[in-house]
């Protein structure tokens, strides 16, 4: 039961990260590009996160636990990352410069296809 949890404060730790991220740099003009750079940091950080998830799984099945971190993390997040989206289409609550609002779905997309992904590739290389 531990491991379940864990992955769900992962997801809504990372997903408080990505907020405030955006809440600080949204109205900035370079918010576009810095939203790149926070999108490709996430690598890292799951990387260490999933070795330190997968720390006592057994060697043949880490890759399984890795993916079902990756998912447990995807599905905590896709609902807030929805109504996030839903009330910044809808209200414009928080207010983006353009550049970020056309950056955001794009670089949520990739997040998504890392957050999936790198758990199973280090749980697929651990050893």
């Amino acid at each position: 039961m531990k491991k379940p949890i864990e992955a769900i404060a992962l997801g809504l730790g990372l997903w408080g990260l990505g907020m405030a991220a955006l809440l600080v740099l949204g109205r900035a003009e370079a918010g576009a590009l810095l939203a790149w750079v926070a999108t490709l940091a996430t690598v890292p950080l799951l990387a260490l996160a999933a070795r330190f998830h997968l720390r006592d799984v057994p060697p043949g099945e880490r890759a399984h636990a890795g993916l079902r971190l990756g998912a447990i993390v995807a599905l905590v997040q896709f609902p807030l990352d929805a109504a996030v989206l839903g009330s910044i289409e809808a209200r414009g609550v928080p207010y983006l410069s353009p550049p970020v609002r056309g950056t955001i779905v794009p670089a949520l997309i990739l997040a998504y296809a890392f957050m999936i992904a790198v758990p199973w590739w280090v749980g697929s290389r651990a050893r």
